[in-house]
């Protein structure tokens, strides 16, 4: 009797023993996957920051040359944008026929942008600062428009940055 407890012992550690090396096989080729996720989603914060500087450097030239569609074209699908004064814009139709409208009755003759700082965190990167531009409407004099802005940008799929949200200020009286 003491024999078949033995040989059952051995059997049951035997089992559990190929059992465990099973368990952390799995676990390991596990890790080992999300590790390889992980490499293949961790961005250089660095880098990030360049290509949304770029990113917002291209925005303001195309607003420089009235480039209504490479303007609109920086904003998500989902974008919303809040000014002073104004209805709010949510998504990119309504985003693109606003730009579409403002460029098509003015022109941007002047425009300087002061980032005072970008801060990138995964996907996601948060820019804010402030502009002043001279705005040139078909008719009447140019207007000098000072203000402040923040932008959230959202890395997409390929790669690039597209402002997801946005805020700007009027601080022409201050």
């Amino acid at each position: 009797m003491v024999g078949q407890l033995a040989g059952r012992h051995s059997r049951n550690r035997s089992t559990w023993s190929s059992l465990m090396t099973s368990r952390f096989s799995l676990l390991a080729l596990a890790l080992a996957a999300t590790a390889c996720v992980s490499q293949s989603t961790r961005h250089d914060p660095a880098a990030d920051s360049t290509a949304v500087v770029a990113a917002m450097d291209a925005y303001v030239a195309a607003l420089r040359g009235n480039d209504a569609a490479t303007v609109s074209a920086l904003w998500t699908d989902d974008a919303v944008y809040a000014a002073l004064q104004t209805p709010t814009i949510r998504g990119h139709a309504a985003m693109d026929s606003l730009v579409r409208s403002h460029l098509s009755t003015m022109r941007i003759t002047e425009i300087t942008v002061r980032t005072e700082e970008t801060a990138v965190g995964g996907d996601l990167a948060v820019q804010w600062g402030s502009y002043s531009e001279v705005v040139q409407a078909q008719q009447g004099a140019p207007q000098p428009i000072r203000g402040r802005f923040m932008f959230v940008w959202r890395r997409q799929a390929d790669g690039s940055w597209k402002v997801a949200r946005g805020i700007g200020t009027d601080a022409t009286g201050l």
